[in-house]
């Protein structure tokens, strides 16, 4: 898959998933995110399972996909379905500028308010114990399995 399309997936995307793990424990979070500048953003508790594993360990996979239609088959081992998905595997860090918080906080509510319905702004004073991950991609991968091809 070439970078434009594994780029408008991420952009696409309402929700992806972090896998981290911790002494051989692994945990799948679905998350809301941001895509932006060629890094991977999202918010979280600053407290909780997935925050303290990635503080353990901060290498951390994500993964978002675009979901499309059953492929019937007579043979049953050939079922299938249309999908594009995206892997990233990088490192997390915690944002802790209360400035840079802000940006990226404001950018996930002008994706993810789609009714307009937020009248304020977010502040500083807003931001409480809300932590700001920021993944680092060291790696990604993208794959697609087109709708298959009829016969005329």
């Amino acid at each position: 898959m070439q970078k434009p399309d594994v780029d408008s997936i991420l952009d696409g995307a309402l929700v992806g998933r972090i896998g981290v793990s911790v002494k051989e424990q692994p945990y799948v979070v679905p998350v809301n995110f941001l895509y932006s500048e060629g890094k991977i953003y999202f918010h979280s508790a600053s407290k909780g399972q997935m925050y303290e594993y990635m503080k353990t360990n901060p290498q951390v996979c994500f993964e978002v996909d675009e979901i499309g239609k059953t492929v019937p088959n007579a043979d049953p081992c050939k079922f299938s379905f249309t999908y594009k998905s995206v892997i990233a595997f990088g490192k997390v860090n915690f944002v802790q500028d209360s400035a840079e918080k802000v940006r990226v906080l404001t950018k996930l509510v002008e994706k993810y308010d789609t009714e307009k319905m937020v009248n304020e702004d977010v502040t500083v004073d807003k931001l409480g114990d809300v932590a700001v991950g920021e993944i680092t991609i060291e790696r990604m991968t993208g794959k697609s399995n087109p709708a298959p091809q009829t016969s005329s």
